[in-house]
Protein backbone atom coordinates (compact mmCIF):
# COMPACT_ATOMS: atom_id res chain seq x y z
CA UNK A 1 0.00 0.00 0.00
CA UNK A 2 1.37 3.55 -0.84
CA UNK A 3 2.05 5.05 2.58
CA UNK A 4 1.25 8.64 0.98
CA UNK A 5 -1.65 10.64 1.04
CA UNK A 6 -1.42 11.79 -1.91
CA UNK A 7 -1.95 8.81 -4.01
CA UNK A 8 -5.10 8.14 -1.99
CA UNK A 9 -8.04 7.67 -4.56
CA UNK A 10 -11.43 8.94 -4.51
CA UNK A 11 -13.23 5.34 -4.46
CA UNK A 12 -14.00 3.44 -1.45
CA UNK A 13 -15.10 0.35 -0.51
CA UNK A 14 -16.75 -0.64 2.21
CA UNK A 15 -16.19 -3.87 4.40
CA UNK A 16 -18.80 -6.20 5.59
CA UNK A 17 -19.30 -4.06 8.77
CA UNK A 18 -19.80 -0.46 6.82
CA UNK A 19 -16.75 0.72 7.73
CA UNK A 20 -14.60 2.71 4.65
CA UNK A 21 -11.66 0.89 3.15
CA UNK A 22 -9.04 3.27 1.45
CA UNK A 23 -8.05 2.36 -2.23
CA UNK A 24 -4.86 3.57 -4.15
CA UNK A 25 -5.62 3.02 -7.16
CA UNK A 26 -5.64 0.07 -9.70
CA UNK A 27 -2.59 -2.40 -10.38
CA UNK A 28 -2.70 -5.25 -13.19
CA UNK A 29 -1.05 -8.16 -11.88
CA UNK A 30 -0.66 -11.65 -13.32
CA UNK A 31 -1.18 -14.32 -11.19
CA UNK A 32 0.19 -18.14 -11.35
CA UNK A 33 -1.92 -20.73 -9.45
CA UNK A 34 -0.56 -23.68 -11.07
CA UNK A 35 -3.07 -24.55 -13.04
CA UNK A 36 -1.23 -24.32 -16.48
CA UNK A 37 -2.58 -20.44 -17.28
CA UNK A 38 -1.44 -17.67 -15.80
CA UNK A 39 -4.43 -14.77 -14.94
CA UNK A 40 -4.21 -11.17 -15.56
CA UNK A 41 -6.59 -8.76 -13.56
CA UNK A 42 -6.87 -5.41 -12.58
CA UNK A 43 -6.35 -5.32 -8.76
CA UNK A 44 -7.94 -2.36 -6.43
CA UNK A 45 -4.94 -1.53 -3.95
CA UNK A 46 -6.71 -1.27 -0.52
CA UNK A 47 -5.85 -0.75 2.98
CA UNK A 48 -6.39 -4.07 4.40
CA UNK A 49 -4.59 -6.77 6.45
CA UNK A 50 -6.28 -9.68 4.39
CA UNK A 51 -6.75 -9.50 0.71
CA UNK A 52 -8.94 -11.19 -0.91
CA UNK A 53 -9.99 -12.24 -4.52
CA UNK A 54 -13.67 -11.41 -5.50
CA UNK A 55 -16.57 -13.23 -7.22
CA UNK A 56 -15.51 -11.18 -10.47
CA UNK A 57 -12.32 -12.95 -10.62
CA UNK A 58 -13.51 -15.87 -10.05
CA UNK A 59 -16.15 -15.80 -12.51
CA UNK A 60 -14.59 -14.33 -15.13
CA UNK A 61 -11.99 -16.67 -15.32
CA UNK A 62 -14.58 -19.54 -14.62
CA UNK A 63 -12.61 -20.74 -11.32
CA UNK A 64 -14.59 -22.67 -8.94
CA UNK A 65 -13.97 -22.80 -5.10
CA UNK A 66 -14.20 -26.42 -3.68
CA UNK A 67 -14.51 -25.48 0.16
CA UNK A 68 -15.05 -29.39 1.36
CA UNK A 69 -11.84 -30.53 -0.41
CA UNK A 70 -9.51 -26.78 -0.12
CA UNK A 71 -8.70 -26.58 -3.65
CA UNK A 72 -9.60 -24.02 -6.27
CA UNK A 73 -10.95 -25.72 -9.87
CA UNK A 74 -10.60 -24.39 -12.66
CA UNK A 75 -13.55 -24.86 -14.54
CA UNK A 76 -12.48 -24.99 -18.26
CA UNK A 77 -9.63 -27.23 -17.83
CA UNK A 78 -10.80 -29.14 -14.87
CA UNK A 79 -7.28 -28.87 -13.44
CA UNK A 80 -7.16 -27.91 -9.66
CA UNK A 81 -4.59 -27.16 -7.39
CA UNK A 82 -4.96 -27.54 -3.27
CA UNK A 83 -5.29 -24.50 -0.56
CA UNK A 84 -5.72 -24.03 2.72
CA UNK A 85 -8.01 -21.50 5.26
CA UNK A 86 -6.27 -18.60 6.27
CA UNK A 87 -7.18 -17.79 10.11
CA UNK A 88 -8.88 -15.07 10.36
CA UNK A 89 -11.25 -13.72 13.65
CA UNK A 90 -14.74 -12.30 13.30
CA UNK A 91 -15.24 -9.78 15.89
CA UNK A 92 -19.13 -9.01 15.19
CA UNK A 93 -21.57 -9.37 13.04
CA UNK A 94 -23.57 -6.44 11.69
CA UNK A 95 -26.97 -6.08 12.11
CA UNK A 96 -28.96 -6.57 9.08
CA UNK A 97 -31.17 -3.75 7.98
CA UNK A 98 -34.71 -4.20 8.81
CA UNK A 99 -36.61 -0.80 8.07
CA UNK A 100 -37.01 -1.29 4.11
CA UNK A 101 -39.89 -1.96 2.27
CA UNK A 102 -39.42 -6.28 1.65
CA UNK A 103 -39.20 -6.28 5.65
CA UNK A 104 -42.81 -4.66 5.97
CA UNK A 105 -44.35 -6.95 3.75
CA UNK A 106 -42.71 -9.95 5.01
CA UNK A 107 -43.87 -9.03 8.43
CA UNK A 108 -47.29 -8.95 7.20
CA UNK A 109 -47.17 -12.39 5.37
CA UNK A 110 -45.00 -14.40 7.74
Amino acid sequence: MPGAERNKSNFVLRAANGTPISTYGQKLLQLDFGLCRAFRWPFLIAEVSKPILGTDFLSYFNLLVDLRRKRLIDGNTRLNVSGYFGNISILQVPHLKTDTLYNDLLNEYP
